[in-house]
Parts: C-alpha cells; structure tokens; sequence
C-alpha cells in the first residue's frame, strides 16, 4: 500500500494460511499475531523476492527490470525499518488494519530482517539479543531462517544448541522422544495428522553444511567455494563430513582447542577455496598451510586465505 509502502493481506489461501502463512502447523507460530494484515514475515520475503528478480534480470541484461526490481527491495526494506520496529528497536509481528503495530515480538520477526541483512548496524545487538531469548520458537518451515541469522552473526555456540538442547524444541528433543526421522512439526508427536517422517525436517542438514562444516557455494557449479566453519568455543571440538558438488565431493575435517585450529581439507579438481580458521586470541594474521606460514587477511574474528587450488590441504592457526 503506497501508505505504508509495504504488503497487506496477501493474496491466495484461506484458514489459517490466508495472508501469508508465516510458518506451519499452527503451533510452530509461537504466538505469532496472524491479527496482522502486513505482516512482517511477509514482506520479508517480499524482499527476498524483488533481491532475487533483480540479479535474474541482471544477468539477462535486462537493465530496466533490474533497476525496478532494485528500487522495489530498497522502498520494502526502508518500509520494514520504519513502519514494523517499535521503540525498543526491535521488529513486530506486522499492522493491524488500522495502521497500529501489533505489540507482539516474535522470533519469527526479527530473525527474517537479520539473516536477510535488512537490520541497521545499531539496531543489530538488540534484534540478535531478541532472537537468542527466544531460544527455538520457529517450525521447520522456516527454521533455516533461524540458522543463517544465528550464523551469519558468528553465534555458534547457540546455533549448535539449536541441535543439541533438549530442553527446547528441535531435533533433539525430538531424538529423546524417540523419533527415528525428521517430523513435520516439533509437537508432531502430541497427536493429530501431523507427519513423523516428513522431509522439511532434514533442513537442518543446511546449517551443518554452511556453518558446522563451512561450505557454501561462491561461484556457480561450485567452481568456487569457501569454508568457514564458525567458532563453537568449548562446545564443539571437532567435526568432520563431505559435501558433494557437479565437481566431486568436498571433505572438511577440523579441530579446536583453546589456542589452535587445525582444518583439513580435500578438493576436487577445478574448484578453488577462500578458507577461514577461526583468530582465537590472537592479533596476528599467520597461518601455517601445508606447513608452510602464510599471512591471511583478518576478517572480523577469523582469518581468511584465498585461492586454495584443488587437492588436500592442511591449515594450522597454530605453527
């Protein structure tokens, strides 16, 4: 609406998914105030969306619609930081009719506009602070959400117990209760028609490639990727696995301990790495790879080495 610059009552559905369905089942809402005709979910997404058809017109030469398209994400993203944070600085869960703020805080709302960057760097403490109270309070519809906010923030600590805590929902509450596959929901075993063996559940698999083994993808057909898995403090002391790629299969392996980082690596043939080990305490950029001390460049709380060639390689934070 041009009064607000942002999405009411979307269209299509009807019950509980009409406007927007936010998240699924009903339960995995945590709250969320579906009394809200724009909601912040929503145009969160909306964001995504007009982000996402400006690089497809990019990349068809398609100026016109780029630049639209462009403008679009800009005036919804300038929407959300005005119309949807309430004077605490953090993000409701969208607008009434009326135009009045829904006074409910979810996770839902404030993880969207931190993972998608949307949240200004003044603001970020409190909206991280926000989503971490919340522990897990999202369903598997958009529990990945959850997992690059927490990650892209450096949070690895609460990320792993977003797999390992269980006390809260997730999946090892789940395990406890005996599931031997993901569920539809986290409650999927308190009754109703809700699945336990439903594939949206194995999204967790997405956080443990991009933030426990720290591979995502840079360039298409993975002829570029980076590794960098995230500090999990005395959590976690090792890790290890291998993601496949049209290229060949990716092997990560890594341990910690409270004054070294060691990370091997194998990479197929034709694929090129930008690697990170985390800093520690220290200042200094050193990093030993295959034996050799090199100085990486020091980004944030980790140190990062680039065009890693193809083959098996070792990196030390400690030489």
């Amino acid at each position: 609406r041009p009064e607000t610059g942002l999405i009411h009552n979307l269209t299509g559905g009807s019950g509980p998914y009409q406007y927007g369905i936010v998240d699924w089942p009903p339960s995995m809402r945590y709250g969320y105030d579906m009394a809200t005709e724009a909601r912040t979910v929503i145009n969160a997404y909306a964001y995504l969306d007009y982000v996402c058809l400006s690089k497809i017109a990019a990349e068809l030469g398609d100026l016109e619609d780029r630049d639209t398209y462009q403008a679009l994400a800009e005036e919804i993203k300038t929407a959300i930081n005005t119309k949807l944070v309430n004077p605490d600085g953090l993000y409701v869960d969208g607008l009434y009719a009326d135009g009045k703020q829904s006074a409910h805080i979810s996770q839902h709302a404030n993880m969207f506009p931190l993972a998608l960057g949307l949240v200004p760097p003044e603001r970020q403490a409190a909206v991280l602070a926000a989503v971490k109270e919340r522990r897990m309070s999202v369903g598997m519809v958009t529990v990945d959400w959850l997992m690059r906010a927490l990650g892209e923030s450096d949070q690895g600590e609460h990320l792993l117990d977003l797999y390992t805590n269980v006390e809260w929902d997730g999946w090892a509450r789940n395990l406890a209760q005996g599931a031997t596959c993901t569920w539809e929901s986290w409650d999927a075993a308190e009754g109703g028609v809700l699945s336990q063996s439903h594939a949206w559940g194995a999204v967790g698999l997405c956080g443990l490639q991009q933030y426990v083994l720290g591979v995502k993808l840079l360039a298409p057909q993975s002829e570029k990727i980076q590794v960098k898995p995230l500090d999990f403090g005395a959590k976690l002391a090792s890790a290890s696995g291998r993601l496949p790629t049209e290229r060949g299969d990716v092997h990560v392996s890594w341990q910690r301990e409270a004054d070294y980082f060691r990370l091997t690596l194998d990479l197929p043939m034709n694929v090129q790495a930008r690697v990170y080990l985390p800093k520690l305490d220290r200042l200094d950029a050193a990093v030993c790879v295959d034996g050799v001390e090199v100085i990486g460049v020091v980004e944030g709380n980790y140190v990062a080495v680039d065009e890693v060639g193809s083959g098996t390689h070792t990196f030390e934070r400690s030489c």
